[in-house]
């Protein structure tokens, strides 16, 4: 079963440039549109986009700090709308108001999400890491 930082093997230094530009990541307020499904974004976005004349889609990262410097990266999707505000149209899994989102276009974007990689975590850390953090003392790694 491949890691999330096996996913990414050979990408290294685009992953390294994303994780560079993690300080330009900003707010993005939610708006979960209705029939949003979640873990749907980029489907979600262009459907709010068919039916919104205006409004566009706009890809990047949710950007999320780990601690010791260590962050997890997202392929996320959004919505741009006729004034140029962005909106996150998905509902998530916590009630937070904003994400913290990082446009971007990238090849390893694109990769991200044509493969359904959910994340990766970078710099890379064990999984072990990763369950201490969030405290899912019940976490199963097979399933991971």
């Amino acid at each position: 079963m491949l890691t999330p930082n096996d996913q990414f093997v050979g990408q290294q230094e685009e992953l390294a440039s994303i994780y560079a530009r993690r300080a330009e990541a900003f707010g993005v307020p939610r708006a979960p549109a209705e029939g949003a499904e979640l873990g749907r974004c980029h489907a979600n976005a262009a459907a709010f986009c068919s039916t919104n004349p205006g409004h566009s889609v706009v890809t990047g990262w949710i950007v999320m700090p780990m601690g010791l410097d260590h962050y997890w990266f997202c392929p996320h999707s959004v919505v741009r709308d006729g004034s140029g505000n962005l909106l996150d149209v998905t509902p998530q899994h916590d009630d937070r108001m904003v994400i913290k989102f990082l446009s971007d276009d990238s090849e390893l974007l694109r990769h991200g999400i044509e493969n359904g990689i959910g994340y990766f975590p970078y710099p890379p850390f064990p999984v072990a890491t990763i369950v201490d953090a969030m405290g899912m003392a019940n976490f199963d790694e097979e399933e991971f």
